[in-house]
């Protein structure tokens, strides 16, 4: 026997601890590179918004002369 039960048991024990850490890891991981993807979506659709809001602004401005 590689481990005498004594040894054994701590270790099997152990091992739903570290898979649930190990997955915790992957989730902050990705939702890490969620979130930065969202806030660049985010900035680039509200400059969008601005700039379309700027040109039909000048478009009135410019129209009504």
């Amino acid at each position: 026997m590689l481990f005498s039960p004594v040894l054994a048991e701590p270790l099997t024990s152990l091992i739903p601890l570290l898979l649930f850490i190990a997955a915790l890891c992957v989730a902050w991981i990705v939702l890490h590179f969620v979130f930065k993807l969202t806030i660049k979506i985010f900035t680039i659709g509200c400059l969008g918004i601005l700039a379309s809001g700027a040109v039909c602004g000048l478009v009135m401005w410019l129209g009504g002369r």
